[in-house]
């Protein structure tokens, strides 16, 4: 069935915000699994989450693909690779400081999450002339847009941009756990199947 910036983009009237909710709360109980497993992905993103039949649950799934970055790491394990797609990835990754992957993929999962309904990325980033970044200012830009995060999506409600910003935290320690974003309210009661 494709990916899920593929049903996004393509099939806009179908992509309601049940559908979407749903779909997200499959990525967040698979990324609970693989953090459980100390598995990052590196790489999570709208062109990497796919859409499938499944036949015991009756219903069209999301699952996380192409594990071609991904790895196992442990809490206290710090990660010096930068293999993020560049709109998806956390702050940290920029800099030249060695980082917890677990922590980024988090991020990609709020970035996922704000750009599934928002229909846009939530921070702009931008390349030189060379094809490169310079990261003091992507880093200090990172920062600025997020204190002033704008959410513009009609369905946007309370709990949808409480798991957002708690989300996407400069702080990488700072940000929501898996299992408190599988927990949260923006995922209770309104979630709808997609039955194709």
């Amino acid at each position: 069935h494709g990916t899920l910036l593929d049903f996004i983009v393509e099939q806009p009237l179908l992509a309601t915000s049940a559908v979407v909710r749903l779909l997200l709360y499959d990525i967040a109980l698979g990324l609970k699994y693989m953090h459980k497993k100390n598995i990052a992905h590196r790489d999570l993103k709208l062109e990497n989450i796919f859409l499938t039949w499944n036949a015991n649950a009756h219903r069209v799934i999301a699952k996380i693909g192409d594990f071609g970055h991904a790895c196992q790491i442990y809490e206290e394990t710090m990660d010096p690779y930068t293999l993020c797609s560049p709109d998806y990835a956390a702050p940290e990754l920029f800099g030249k400081e060695m980082h917890n992957s677990l922590h980024g993929d988090r991020w990609s999962y709020g970035v996922c999450l704000f750009s599934a309904f928002e229909r846009r990325f939530p921070f702009i980033i931008t390349k030189e002339r060379d094809g490169t970044y310079q990261l003091p200012p992507i880093i200090e830009h990172l920062k600025n847009q997020i204190r002033v995060l704008q959410f513009s999506w009609m369905d946007t409600d309370d709990d949808f941009t409480d798991l957002v910003l708690k989300l996407l935290v400069y702080e990488p320690k700072d940000r929501l756990g898996i299992k408190q974003v599988v927990d949260h309210d923006f995922f209770k009661g309104k979630l709808s199947p997609l039955i194709l």
